[in-house]
């Protein structure tokens, strides 16, 4: 039998995901994922052509009330469902616990989930019904709880998400669960990474969410008081317009639409600093942050809000995190304290897990085994 300590080993008992929405992370990711790995969704994500079907070969759709008899036929043991703090999850939710209730009676089937959400419930349901009634709030608290605890185990990606499911389920919650910092792994390339000095980049779409006007109402200040300084700015969106007309003033800014994941990739290795100012708005929460993930990576500094789920590991490591009301003077200032005095990008590298930690998460809610390293991290994390 594997201890806990052991390498990471493939989870052999039949496991199962299923996606109401499946994404083209979801398909990189799959190949880290063990044989005999089962993936079920409702339906494919904008990002994922239907005609690619070499890449959709590991993936199988279908509906929930279908799921239960794919699982019986199958025979798996262990499967993962959207969050419950994921509203718009709810009704694939509830037919899956309908579908799934004899099984998991029986203790023929667990049900375990990855959760990031770091929205309150109450607030998801306000925004899509536009009512803001204190008994629909307290409705909507008691599902999310219900769901919670229909669950086996809960791995949390942020400490954000975990504040918000201990708050849910204040009894059952901390039993069942582990965090996993939601960050990747370090890199095997010993290599010193060199970056360009004052340079920052943005990465995501352009707009309010994003807080793309924050970063150039800052960068304005910025570009004022560090000369040499250069913004770059990759993405599109509703405020591409704007933006360009906004870089064609500023001769330290530019803009590149759209440019394809090779390039991004580039840029993030040669950027001291990456900003994301992300913004709440209604029904919506930054709870990772992409380009956060990545830019990471590659050893960048982090320049970001409040809002995000990480925000608190990231201040903990020494990037730099400001509220998300911040003026532009404020951002101005926090930027140029970062382009100024940035995280070594070697030690930014060093100081991730060593197992990337959506797999690591994985890995343990399949009742797989970590590494001891990796294993006491996680504990440290759900216990902060």
């Amino acid at each position: 039998m594997a201890r806990e300590g052991d390498n990471v080993e493939d989870v052999r008992k039949p496991t199962a995901r299923y996606y109401k929405v499946l994404r083209s992370a979801h398909m990189e990711r799959a190949e880290e994922i063990a044989d005999g790995q089962l993936t079920f969704y409702k339906e494919l994500s904008y990002d994922i052509k239907p005609t690619a079907s070499d890449s959709l070969a590991f993936a199988h759709q279908c509906s929930p009330m279908r799921l239960a008899l794919e699982l019986r036929r199958q025979r798996v043991r262990t499967l993962e469902i959207n969050e419950p703090a994921m509203v718009s999850a709810w009704p694939i939710l509830i037919q899956i616990l309908l579908t799934t209730w004899w099984a998991r009676r029986r203790r023929r089937l667990e049900l375990v989930a990855y959760a990031i959400e770091n929205l309150p419930v109450e607030e998801q349901i306000y925004a899509k019904l536009r009512v803001r009634a204190s008994f629909v709030g307290r409705i909507g608290r008691f599902c999310a709880k219900h769901f919670t605890n229909r669950l086996t185990r809960i791995a949390f990606g942020t400490s954000a998400a975990r504040d918000l499911y201990f708050r849910l389920s204040p009894a059952v919650a901390p039993l069942i669960s582990r965090q996993f910092p939601a960050f990747p792994s370090a890199s095997k390339d010993k290599r010193p990474v060199r970056k360009i000095p004052l340079s920052v980049l943005f990465v995501g779409a352009l707009d309010e969410r994003k807080g793309i006007r924050l970063t150039m109402d800052a960068w304005t200040e910025v570009s004022k008081m560090l000369p040499k300084a250069q913004l770059t700015i990759l993405g599109k969106g509703a405020l591409e317009r704007e933006v360009a007309e906004w870089c064609e003033q500023i001769p330290s800014a530019t803009l590149t639409v759209d440019p394809p994941r090779g390039e991004i990739h580039e840029k993030l290795g040669a950027a001291s600093v990456l900003v994301l100012f992300s913004q709440r708005t209604p029904g919506w929460r930054e709870q990772i942050g992409l380009p956060i993930v990545e830019a990471l990576s590659h050893g960048c500094t982090v320049a970001t809000t409040d809002e995000t789920g990480v925000a608190e590991e990231l201040r903990r490591r020494g990037h730099t995190v400001i509220p998300a009301d911040s003026s532009a003077s404020v951002a101005a200032r926090a930027l140029t304290d970062a382009l100024l005095n940035p995280l070594e990008p070697d030690s930014v590298i060093a100081g991730l897990p060593s197992v990337d930690g959506r797999l690591a998460a994985h890995i343990w809610l399949m009742g797989g085994t970590l590494p001891l390293n990796e294993s006491a991290d996680a504990k440290r994390n759900g216990e902060d």
